[in-house]
């Protein structure tokens, strides 16, 4: 009985140990996913282009353009960059199924994201945030692994010209860098 008992212990210890291979293989996959998504979103070069295409049209059509700004803020519980990144593009993710097909999102910075929302309006853009909130607040989880602000800013209601939209882009985008200087 001694003998099968202590058996018993060697294979379950291995079980562990081999469970705990498994989690830390399948986190690295899934932080190297969320890394891969990242690094496939476009950034401020493609954004600024994207802006001032979208802007033209919207002028010469008297059509409105929206631009929604995302700023994410990991919990203080994520201890790891792997986490933080996998808790950003679970957020990616969760933006991305949220727009439509003529909508388009960048990557500012590591947690600041854009996204340009042609031919909508001030009251379309607030809903759209919210649908995009209830997201976030899905990706974010029980756990809160992060907080998000966001800010929707639509021509010709806030800002009259390209070079406006784009200033406030980055101006949101330099607030969070700063914010997270300070912390």
């Amino acid at each position: 009985v001694v003998g099968y008992l202590m058996e018993r212990r060697i294979v379950v210890s291995r079980l562990r140990a081999r469970i705990r291979e498994e989690e830390q293989r399948a986190r690295r996959l899934l932080n190297e996913a969320s890394s891969d998504l990242l690094a496939s979103l476009p950034g401020v070069e493609h954004f600024r282009d994207r802006l001032a295409m979208e802007f033209r049209r919207a002028a010469n059509a008297q059509l409105s353009l929206s631009l929604l700004l995302i700023r994410l803020t990991p919990s203080l519980r994520l201890s790891q960059s792997g986490d933080i990144m996998t808790a950003y593009g679970d957020a990616a993710k969760a933006m991305l199924r949220r727009l439509r097909e003529e909508d388009s999102i960048y990557l500012f910075s590591a947690a600041v994201f854009g996204i340009v929302l042609p031919g909508v309006r001030a009251a379309a853009a607030q809903r759209v945030g919210e649908r995009l909130a209830e997201g976030l607040m899905d990706a974010s989880g029980v756990s809160d692994r992060f907080t998000f602000s966001l800010r929707a800013i639509t021509f010709p209601d806030d800002a009259a010209s390209a070079h406006e939209l784009e200033h406030a882009a980055l101006g949101f985008a330099a607030e969070a860098r700063q914010e997270r200087a300070a912390a």
